[in-house]
């Protein structure tokens, strides 16, 4: 009899070595989905991975591990960030920064020419001046707008002074890792950019750790990697810029793209009892004011997406239309104002993929 339950002790113990050295899965080839909110990069931050064993947990906590690494390098405002130290050096020696900061830069001035200066990474010293690029309103200024009148017009011969200040030429790149502003109180500005690029930079990392899927939210700057757990094409709300409560005015269908949303409904101030966005253009030193509401960008270029989506609020719709049209690979969606309501415009790549909440409402593709 002592020597029958040695023998099952012994089995029991074996069986136990053998999970143990499967890395204590019951299931090694189990397929989980994982997914994981936090904050980064001055916005809210939810991932969701699709993979096998413990490698979602694992790639969850690579991911986080970056964002953080990025925002410490990218940010205007972190004292110490590679951009702050470009910043505090302009009109002196070039900074050596790191590959991912040298990349995002590079891109920056590259789609800066696509966009005939549209998009600039040196507007910073305008968006300085004018106090009004924020997340969104205070609670203070939701519940009292008459907080919004305290800003006032900056003098034009401030604006004017600034503008010499904005021009790419004052950006040097000297590879393979050093950056330079030419002028004192250029300011590197990569909030146009960085986000977009760090949303790409994560959906590389899930291929590469073999994820089947992948959603990356980082504060509506939306990355989806392949298709859903179960194979269904993603499908992205398009928030309604005229609703407060931040509904969706359509969904969009899609697999392995970024779709990259910038409007006017967040960040704005009221000066002199006229509503100004965060949107400058370059050319003149004021934000824009046209009909735009948002621009939305979908391309598997997370980074050309998010600098294109702010581009486009600067161009209008008319200018931004026939940039897409000798782009036939980009896919937008533009929401624009008319009368009381909106007008949706979507290029024609978008058709089938891309249907509104509101039956009463239609997109007129192009």
């Amino acid at each position: 009899m002592n020597k029958m339950r040695l023998r099952v002790a012994a089995g029991v113990l074996l069986l136990l070595a053998v999970l143990f050295a499967v890395g204590g899965r019951l299931f090694p080839g189990e397929v989980r989905t994982l997914s994981r909110n936090g904050a980064s990069m001055n916005t809210a931050i939810r991932i969701s991975v699709t993979g096998e064993g413990k490698e979602p947990e694992k790639v969850l906590d690579e991911s986080f591990l970056l964002l953080d690494s990025l925002n410490g390098q990218l940010s205007l405002f972190q004292k110490g960030s590679a951009v702050a130290r470009v910043n505090d050096a302009a009109g002196a020696e070039a900074e050596t920064v790191s590959p991912d900061v040298f990349a995002v830069i590079e891109d920056a001035r590259r789609i800066c020419a696509l966009t005939d200066g549209v998009f600039n990474p040196l507007v910073g010293p305008l968006t300085r001046l004018w106090r009004i690029n924020q997340q969104r309103p205070s609670d203070a200024e939701s519940a009292d707008p008459d907080a919004r009148m305290r800003f006032r017009l900056p003098d034009p011969a401030s604006v004017d002074e600034l503008l010499p200040l904005t021009k790419i030429e004052n950006l040097e790149m000297l590879s393979p890792d050093r950056v330079r502003l030419r002028q004192k109180g250029c300011m590197l500005d990569l909030g146009g950019i960085a986000k977009g690029y760090a949303s790409l930079r994560l959906a590389n990392l899930f291929r590469t750790r073999g994820m089947r899927s992948a959603l990356i939210d980082l504060g509506g700057n939306i990355y989806a990697v392949g298709t859903q757990p179960d194979g269904a094409p993603w499908n992205i709300g398009i928030r309604n810029p005229k609703d407060t409560r931040g509904a969706p005015i359509a969904v969009l269908s899609v697999t392995d793209a970024a779709v990259v949303t910038s409007g006017t409904y967040e960040r704005f101030k009221i000066i002199d009892g006229v509503r100004y966005s965060h949107f400058f253009d370059p050319s003149t030193g004021y934000p824009v004011r046209n009909a735009m509401l948002s621009a939305t960008l979908v391309t598997p270029d997370g980074t050309l997406a998010d600098a294109l989506a702010t581009a486009f609020m600067v161009m209008g719709a008319d200018r931004a239309s026939r940039f897409l049209e000798d782009r036939p690979e980009l896919g937008a969606i533009l929401i624009l104002e008319e009368n009381e309501g909106v007008e949706i415009l979507a290029t024609q790549n978008l058709e089938g993929r891309l249907r509104t909440t509101d039956p009463s409402l239609s997109v007129h593709f192009f």
